[in-house]
């Protein structure tokens, strides 16, 4: 069997040694490029065994329940029972409900003495095919945040009735004030009192926006110092929202906003200076697969290398269900009760009585640590983090994406142990060592998402290759061909000459084909003659799209 060369699906071509294969592998030594043979007939002995083509699709493992908050676990996985779809989505949108609730109000610092400090920010992303259940499921998982939204809004409009007649009563003072003023003038006399100060304000508490601009959701963040959850049912328009004119800087306040403790100053007309103590945006939504690859692959193209989809540290891809069995049931109450209690109970609560300890420099910072247990495998986990992101046979763009998971470990080991501990299913302290193994396994099942959502990307010519390949198993073309053979027919993923080109040399190195010189009219063109073992062999494609 040909070994088939490891660049076959390498970034930018031959040029780079980075191959599909690097992703789960250290890359195969490249074979030598495909040589141009006078134009000749080949018997079925002249030809190697044709390789077989990668599936485009690496493999993911399924979601473990036991990942989840002992708190959230019976809701999150009644709510795929009954909606028939992979768990992993409502697993992504509790998980990121979670870090919006606990915010900027806590930072977990991984190490015993660094002052090093993780906001437990979080961004998810779910991906996934048209109707695959993506939107319904997220919605359903973010009702939690939804009802304290409508709680906080109950006791704003409550709180501004109030407000309206304090208004009143200030108006009406003011009044008087002025007339005492004015009398006072008249008679050459001073004014003892003050004018009377307005009743304050309390600005309403948010937690979700689904459509705002910067400027608005710079306000929010002003407003609420805890953060807030930009959620997008399509992600697809937020990318592109970037590339509109005038919103050039939308882009850079997203990544800063990311860590979650960055301080953030704007000035524009109309709204004067708005400044923001530390801007802390969570990010949810979902998108489609063709619609992230082609954002990725501008990313590896060099149009946008900024690390804007790395910071997407929860994005899953999860196979699509294939069995599939009709549920009508009731939601489960007691986990939705419970689950329910969570949220509540964390976001009212003060975090110092689950374990969260006061800042030295800074009194109104809560800070929480690993127990002695839990830092054991924090360090081992990070040791071997880190020899992957050192590793220099991986691609730079999944490097780069590992290196953010430094602060998803901690985030989600602290958010797991607030969450039970808000109900009393884990003690306040420190974050236990079950919460950080339970992290240690996220980070294990998003890598391997990582890696699945970025080969996609990397390895385009392979699912050219794989479409050309049905075409030629189907006898859709004759035994010798041209480029110009494939593209006319205007297949899809194969209509360009630059698509068809690429596919064809994948095969040449595949062994499906032998390009031969040949010359019409004078000019010389390439005709591609087929491996005959190809029809009699099922190795070629197993999985063809």
């Amino acid at each position: 069997m040909v070994n088939r060369a490891a660049t076959c699906t390498s970034y930018k071509g031959k040029k780079r040694g980075y191959a599909l294969d690097a992703l789960l592998s250290p890359p195969l030594p490249a074979t030598a490029s495909p040589v141009r043979l006078v134009a000749t007939v080949s018997s079925e002995s002249d030809w190697p065994e044709p390789s077989p083509i990668r599936a485009p699709l690496l493999p993911v493992p399924a979601f473990d329940a036991a990942m989840l908050p002992d708190a959230l676990r019976p809701w999150v996985m009644d709510i795929a029972k009954r909606m028939q779809c992979p768990p992993d989505f409502p697993a992504i949108g509790a998980m990121i409900g979670l870090a919006t609730i606990v915010g900027r109000r806590v930072t977990i610092r991984p190490k015993v003495r660094d002052d090093w400090s993780v906001v437990p920010n979080l961004w998810g992303m779910i991906i996934g095919r048209p109707s695959a259940l993506k939107s319904p499921a997220l919605s359903e998982a973010l009702k939690p945040l939804h009802r304290l939204e409508t709680l906080c809004k109950e006791r704003h409009d409550a709180n501004q009735r109030e407000h309206d007649k304090a208004t009143m009563m200030h108006e009406a003072r003011v009044k008087a004030y002025r007339a005492a003023v004015e009398k006072a003038a008249k008679s050459g006399q001073e004014v003892a009192d003050n004018p009377p100060d307005p009743p304050a304000s309390a600005p309403r508490r948010r937690l979700v926006s689904m459509d705002t601009t910067i400027e608005k959701l710079g306000e929010l963040l002003r407003d609420n110092p805890r953060g807030v959850l930009v959620y997008r049912d399509e992600l697809a328009g937020w990318f592109a929202s970037f590339e509109r004119d005038g919103r050039e800087g939308d882009r850079a306040f997203y990544l800063e906003a990311w860590n979650g403790n960055a301080p953030f100053r704007y000035d524009r007309i109309g709204r004067g200076t708005v400044d923001i103590e530390a801007a802390c945006v969570s990010m949810v939504g979902t998108i489609q697969p063709g619609v992230l690859t082609r954002h990725v692959s501008e990313q590896l193209r060099g149009a946008a290398n900024d690390g804007l989809a790395q910071r997407f540290q929860l994005m899953v891809y999860p196979d699509d269900d294939r069995e599939w069995s009709y549920v009508d049931e009731w939601p489960d109450g007691e986990a939705k009760k419970r689950a329910a209690e969570a949220f509540q109970k964390l976001d009212e609560i003060e975090l110092t009585l689950l374990g969260a300890k006061i800042d030295p420099d800074d009194d109104r910072a809560r800070v929480l640590h690993f127990c002695d247990e839990a830092q054991a495998v924090f360090k081992d986990w990070l040791a071997g983090l880190e020899a992957k992101v050192r590793n220099a046979d991986e691609h730079p763009i999944i490097t780069e994406h590992l290196g953010k998971y430094r602060s998803l470990m901690p985030s989600i080991a602290g958010l797991i142990h607030l969450s039970n501990a808000a109900v009393g299913l884990t003690p306040a302290g420190d974050i236990g060592a079950d919460a950080a193994r339970s992290a240690v396994e996220w980070c294990a099942y998003l890598e391997a998402h990582a890696r699945r959502v970025y080969g996609c990307a990397l390895s385009r010519s392979a699912n050219a290759a794989r479409l050309l390949a049905s075409k030629i198993r189907n006898r859709k073309l004759g035994d010798r061909f041209r480029a110009r053979d494939v593209y006319i027919n205007e297949w899809s993923g194969l209509a360009t000459a630059h698509e068809a080109k690429k596919a064809i040399d994948t095969l040449e190195e595949f062994g499906w084909l032998r390009g031969h010189d040949a010359k019409t009219g004078g000019r010389g063109t390439i005709e591609y003659e087929i491996n005959p073992r190809v029809y009699l062999t099922d190795t070629a494609e197993d999985d063809a799209p």
